[in-house]
């Protein structure tokens, strides 16, 4: 843009063609400044530089020296972004959604506590969900920088975002069943022991994968299991949401258990693949 501007100055045009020349560079700067800002520069830089040489004669060594002033400048930040530009987001991702997956299986396994043996909405449970919605959007956020990363850079990305809503919705479905805790103790512990050993496991699996990018052998076994865990028979006598917890809380466990499999099996795919 400025050599540009400078070889239309050399021909020494009429102020006239300047002012004009000066007014379509600023009107193309703005057509260009959101679909094609590579372009959009070039224009600026040629409305800038005949706006500050328009008013003296322009030589070849001023011209030169403001290039090589702008191509230092240049220089300077490229090598500025090689010292201080962050770790691409992929590199993060895993710690953080490691993070996420062990705040959510603490929550659950403290909301199975509380359904086992009676337990209301007290500061431990509070602290967990706090620490599990918390957790959640940090892995949100770090998904959204790493769509904003280079194409190249994305690696991955379909099953970071599989596993981070997964693990969001797992929080809802806990939220929903916070909602109905009361100082009753269940009458089915043997179920709730066997889905707190299962999701358990099952998260254990997804942690060590988020942190040594290797999913255990042990998964095969945890998906056979989820894919065949079933609830109990709720008590015909206790079918009335109005007066009893089963009928709002047993669907958001079998919920659990369809979220923990597919992010099971989608990380099991990526690894096959």
């Amino acid at each position: 843009g400025g050599l540009i501007a400078s070889s239309i100055l050399w021909l020494h045009p009429p102020k006239p063609v300047v002012l004009a020349a000066i007014a379509v560079t600023i009107a193309l700067f703005g057509f260009f400044q959101k679909r094609r800002y590579g372009i959009a520069v070039i224009f600026i830089t040629l409305m800038v530089v005949l706006l500050m040489e328009s008013h003296q004669p322009v030589t070849l060594a001023f011209a030169l020296e403001r290039m090589g002033s702008t191509l230092g400048g240049g220089l300077l930040a490229l090598l500025a972004a090689l010292i201080f530009w962050p770790a691409w987001e992929r590199n993060r991702f895993p710690r953080i959604m490691e993070k996420a997956l062990r705040s959510n299986l603490s929550y659950l396994r403290l909301t199975v506590d509380r359904l086992r043996d009676g337990g209301l909405h007290d500061e431990p449970l509070v602290e967990a969900i706090q620490a599990a919605e918390s957790a959640n959007t940090d892995a949100f956020s770090s998904l959204k920088r790493m769509i904003a990363d280079p194409k190249n850079q994305q690696a991955g990305l379909q099953q970071a975002a599989a596993l981070a809503n997964g693990n969001q919705r797992i929080t809802q479905a806990l939220s929903v069943i916070v909602l109905h805790l009361d100082n009753r103790k269940t009458l089915h512990p043997e179920a709730l022991d066997a889905f707190k050993d299962l999701c358990t496991g099952g998260y254990q699996d997804l942690i060590r994968w988020e942190e040594t990018g290797v999913l255990p052998a042990s998964a095969a076994e945890w998906l056979e299991r989820l894919g065949k865990f079933r609830l109990p028979e709720i008590d015909p006598l206790h079918t009335d949401p109005a007066h009893h917890r089963e009928p709002w809380i047993f669907p958001q466990l079998a919920r659990l258990v369809t979220e923990l499999e597919a992010m099971l099996r989608i990380v099991r795919s990526g690894t096959a693949g």
